[in-house]
């Protein structure tokens, strides 16, 4: 809130303006006039609203439809009117009413006659209704030129006011003072930290990638799609009753790979689905655990940020575990290919900081078998490297 006669401009909406006065108001847009909104149009019982209102497309037209649009847009401007008043009553001395020109600039015109009458402001706007009034009052008003644009007059209508005197205030003279020595000084370097992700770490060697499985031998969509939609049920499926889960799956592949053949788009269902249903992964898939849950810290010195596939919370320990979809499983935990494992750890010393006083167990779901392989932690601290 500024004093009444703080020496500012304030610019206000036509709310926020009721109940103050100010020796000069601008209404600076007063060329705009706001479109009826007829999405919910009423239906009229006697001219007035009957508390039923109806949506139709726009270009279905009804007798009763029209006449509701037709209600909404004199309701509209009949509000757009009361505004002005409440606007042009806050000016003490001076009104100004103006607005922007309306028209196409990309646009031919016949002649200059239709572009001069496209330029004219509508004659329901506030700067239309003005000058309806100043029509009325034509020999009271008086015009001038602009003093930035010559092509443009200005319509005064009554006596110009007196010269607005402003308080006068002593030349403030500010003290002398010496900038301090950093305002010359260079800027030092930003530093800029670099984030890896475990997932995909440059030079780790993530083992071989398996063709997709499919019926008769034949190539099908490339490892990476498969693998994204294959996470994403197993993100989305668990939460799901277990006999809604096979109807879920068909309406999220459609969605998920609707490029990809029937066919195709089964086998991906069926594997998901599998796994889901395996008494062994109940605990993995159980209430406890949480789906894409996103990490950051620092390991080693080195900032980190991933998202694990599966996080489960228990009392006692923390169980960590990411899906495999496009590589087969290896015989043993100590084949399993170096970025891996080096991602698996990361995840564990990241999760160790949250959870100090538990331990964290670290696994892999391979899809294609379905198998949950245990990482054991000696296999993990050995491919622990600091990172290059």
């Amino acid at each position: 809130e500024f004093d009444a006669d703080a020496d500012v401009v304030r610019i206000m909406t036509v709310h926020g303006a009721k109940g103050l006065e100010a020796p000069v108001v601008y209404l600076a847009d007063a060329a705009y006039l706001g479109a009826t909104r007829t999405g919910n149009v009423p239906l009229l019982r006697n001219g007035e609203e009957d508390g039923v209102f109806v949506r139709t497309p726009s270009k279905v037209s009804h007798p009763a439809v029209e006449e509701g649009k037709a209600y909404l847009r004199a309701r509209d401007l009949q509000e757009y009117r009361r505004k002005f008043y409440v606007a042009a009553t806050r000016a003490e001395q001076r009104l100004v009413i103006c607005g922007s020109e309306s028209g196409r600039l990309n646009r031919k015109y016949a002649s200059p006659e239709e572009a001069e009458a496209d330029r004219l402001p509508s004659e329901t706007s506030w700067y239309g209704l003005a000058m309806q009034a100043f029509a009325r009052q034509e020999e009271a008003v008086r015009e001038t030129s602009c003093l930035w644009r010559e092509d443009m007059g200005i319509r005064i209508l009554g006596a110009d006011p007196p010269p607005i005197k402003m308080a006068e205030e002593p030349e403030a003279q500010a003290p002398a003072t010496t900038p301090p020595d950093w305002l010359f000084a260079a800027a030092a370097p930003e530093h800029v930290e670099l984030v890896s992700f475990p997932s995909s770490l440059e030079g780790e060697d993530d083992g071989p990638v398996l063709p997709p499985r499919r019926a008769g031998g034949q190539a099908g969509p490339n490892a990476r799609e498969r693998g994204t939609v294959i996470h994403q049920l197993l993100e989305l499926l668990p939460s799901r009753q277990a006999a809604d889960r096979g109807e879920a799956a068909d309406r999220w592949l459609e969605r998920l790979a609707p490029d990809t053949e029937a066919a195709i788009r089964q086998e991906w269902r069926d594997e998901a689905l599998r796994i889901l249903e395996a008494p062994s992964f109940a605990d993995v898939f159980g209430p406890d655990a949480r789906a894409e849950v996103p990490i950051r810290g620092r390991v080693e010195g080195q900032v980190f940020a991933g998202q694990v596939d599966r996080l489960l919370i228990r009392p006692d320990e923390i169980l960590v575990i990411d899906y495999k979809t496009m590589r087969p499983p290896p015989d043993d935990a100590a084949d399993t290919p170096p970025g891996i494992l080096r991602q698996m750890a990361i995840y564990r010393a990241l999760l160790r900081e949250r959870f100090p006083d538990r331990p964290v167990r670290s696994a892999i779901l391979w899809t294609y078998a379905p198998r949950l392989m245990p990482l054991d932690d000696g296999l993990l601290d050995r491919s622990l490297r600091p990172a290059r």
